[in-house]
């Protein structure tokens, strides 16, 4: 299928096929976007969070990420059919003799995909949904994973919005809109959403000083901000 691929889209030059940014083709998409969609919501939640941890983890792990909690015989039927269906890599953690799953690497750069086009869509409506359930930056990640997230999610959804929004300004805007609705809405403040748009303004680069994270103490928490005297954060992606 790569042969093919390199002799049609590309006039047969390999240089120029290793050029291109992604891994996916249409074809290949296309098959995707219909196994997801028949997903059940347990595991389109896998699928999502194995992509985010970006290695192999335990289902123990898996458990403590999804909101709202699930049960443990839920999720390894899940993770069971979605092994089945060669969505999820099963492997074996040598050190404790427990099972791992992860993701073929074309399915993995596929959730990302999917992922980042959802946040930028959430982020442009103001319609919170994805960015709730899902940590863009896993606060118990080792560093380097911590730094790939950012990489792969955070600047991608940035260099996104500024397709629509020119300036970064109107950015920080339609953030700290949301960052708002936040105090109002009880049933994202116990989600992923305020640390997620806390990292988004800080890999904007965005002075926090008179920001109101009332309503976000675990964010708070999570990233290291000290309200005593003025507003400082401390990004934990790469400072904790």
């Amino acid at each position: 299928m790569a042969a093919t691929s390199i002799l049609d889209l590309f006039d047969s030059s390999i240089s120029d096929f290793l050029q291109e940014r992604t891994a996916i083709f249409n074809g290949v998409r296309n098959l995707l976007d219909r196994q997801f969609e028949r997903l059940s919501p347990l595991e389109k939640d896998v699928m999502y969070w194995t992509c985010i941890n970006r290695e192999a983890i335990g289902a123990g792990d898996l458990q403590r990420d999804i909101l709202p909690a699930v049960s443990k015989a839920d999720l390894l039927e899940s993770l069971e059919s979605l092994t089945w269906r060669s969505l999820i890599q099963k492997g074996q953690n040598a050190v404790i003799s427990s099972a791992t799953f992860t993701q073929q690497p074309i399915v993995m750069e596929y959730m990302t995909n999917r992922l980042v086009e959802a946040i930028c869509q959430e982020i442009k409506t103001g319609e919170i949904n994805l960015l709730n359930r899902y940590a863009l930056i896993k606060f118990t990640a080792k560093i380097n994973i911590k730094k790939t997230q950012a990489r792969i999610f955070l600047m991608p959804i940035l260099g996104n919005l500024t397709v629509n929004f020119k300036l970064s300004a109107e950015i920080e805007q339609k953030i700290k809109i949301l960052l708002e609705k936040l105090g109002n809405d009880l049933s994202v403040t116990s989600g992923y959403c305020g640390e997620n748009l806390i990292n988004l303004l800080q890999q904007l680069q965005v002075d926090l000083t008179g920001y109101n994270f009332i309503h976000n103490e675990k964010a708070i928490a999570k990233n290291n901000i000290n309200t005593d005297n003025g507003i400082h954060l401390e990004y934990f992606a790469f400072n904790c």
